[in-house]
């Protein structure tokens, strides 16, 4: 499977993010990607990275719970995502 790049701004709680992730060649906007645990981590990271903090923020959503599959949801525009506060 072919696979590109595809960045993007998530504007959240903590402020705005880059976040770039592989996709399939033939990724749309609006779609959902699956994304391995490894790449949940980084992304949900990025949006945030602050020990203790309980903001909740994050890009990736684990498709089951304990599972090693991982959704994102790409932006309609393509380019920015709004945030997410849960709490």
């Amino acid at each position: 499977m072919q696979t590109r790049n595809h960045t993007m701004q998530y504007n959240g709680f903590h402020g705005r993010a880059t976040i770039t992730v592989r996709v399939p060649v033939d990724t749309r906007p609006g779609q959902t990607v699956t994304v391995s645990r490894a790449v949940a981590r980084r992304v949900n990271a990025a949006v945030c990275g602050i020990a203790g903090c309980c903001c909740g923020e994050q890009v990736a959503h684990e498709q089951y719970p304990d599972s090693a599959l991982w959704s994102i949801d790409l932006p309609e525009d393509g380019q920015e995502m709004g945030g997410y506060y849960p709490q």
